[in-house]
């Protein structure tokens, strides 16, 4: 019989599935072939570098079992930003599951296994060279923003400031309140405290 399995990723728990979520299912309802298959949903919180996620896992070996006929992600790197990785997946579940990208239509339309393959790995590639690029971009501009002197990290708390917080705290007055008086947010409230106590 035929169904579907869709992977969703997102980094961490400050992320939301949303986006893949709603991409995911219309590219699936804009599918003849597809919109009336049973769908079932894997997904993980984890960095695309990690090989061990479980979502992930539960999917490449329920399709080594032949349970699904498509399974659909949003982009190829919700699968993996690891090349070798996303390679043996691919090879892992495509021999009896079809592998299609609600965002990437060029994976979709080749239907020859080594093409794509091919394309897996020139995909992945451009995924992998973005990743570093991006890490580099932040490691530089962080370097030229210690270079002119910028402070980073959490933002310092003025001495005048800790004494009316603690002041505040001291008359009893509530975190939230303080928060919303002093427009300082509950977590510089809380650091505040925690310094004074080890202070």
């Amino acid at each position: 019989m035929s169904r579907i399995a869709i992977y969703l990723r997102v980094s961490t728990k400050d992320q939301k599935l949303d986006l893949q979520i709603q991409n995911v299912m219309d590219f699936i309802n804009d599918d003849p072939a597809l919109k009336d298959l049973p769908v079932d949903r894997y997904q993980d919180i984890a960095s695309g570098t990690n090989d061990r996620r479980s979502g992930f896992l539960k999917l490449v070996e329920a399709c080594k079992s032949g349970m699904y006929s498509h399974v659909v992600v949003y982009k190829l790197d919700r699968l993996s930003r690891n090349i070798k990785t996303t390679i043996r997946t691919v090879l892992d579940i495509d021999d009896n599951t079809e592998l299609l990208s609600s965002s990437q239509p060029s994976l979709n339309r080749v239907r020859d296994y080594r093409l794509k393959i091919m394309l897996v790995v020139s995909m992945s590639f451009a995924a992998d060279l973005e990743r570093e690029s991006i890490s580099d971009r932040t490691k530089h501009s962080l370097q030229a923003l210690m270079a002119k002197g910028i402070r980073l990290g959490r933002p310092v708390v003025s001495p005048e400031y800790k004494k009316l917080v603690l002041d505040k705290i001291k008359n009893g007055d509530s975190i939230k309140a303080i928060c919303r008086e002093v427009k300082i947010s509950r977590s510089s409230v809380y650091n505040i405290i925690n310094e004074e106590k080890t202070g």
